[in-house]
């Protein structure tokens, strides 16, 4: 799991090939880029994604959150589970990350919807009681 946040620190900064050609250490792995990609990829489906549904106090009101890298795509706060981590504090962080919004006092551990999309599995806890007034900052880059 480690070498996935430095996969996404090296794309999130570098973000082209023509840098790798300057990086000895990744010099003779150039002609397998499309290779390791799509391993990569296939890996990331591999890691189960936990988030929230987060619902404002009436009920009548999701937030949803923008992707960074397909801006015309909306979904709900989630993310990858970190090796060791529990579902639960998984689903906290990620939305923290995400909106910068805590839902460790408001989050039911028996209230999630699971499903399967594109062979990922991902689990959503249904958070509601959020104040309409919240201002939601994401607190990691690129969220």
């Amino acid at each position: 799991f480690q070498v996935r946040f430095a996969w996404e620190i090296l794309v999130d900064i570098l973000d082209n090939l023509f840098c790798l050609q300057h990086i000895p250490f990744l010099q003779p792995h150039l002609m397998y880029v499309d290779k390791i990609l799509e391993d990569w990829k296939q890996y990331k489906l591999s890691v189960p994604t936990y988030g929230a549904i987060i619902l404002s106090e009436d009920l009548k009101q999701v937030l949803l959150v923008q992707s960074y890298w397909a801006k015309s795509s909306w979904g709900f706060p989630k993310g990858k589970i970190n090796e060791n981590e529990e579902p639960l504090h998984c689903a906290i962080r990620e939305v923290y990350e995400e909106t910068g919004y805590d839902i460790k006092n408001l989050i039911v551990p028996t209230e999630y919807i699971e499903l399967v999309i594109n062979y990922q599995y991902t689990r959503l806890y249904l958070v509601s009681g959020v104040p309409q007034s919240t201002i939601f900052i994401p607190r990691t880059r690129n969220e």
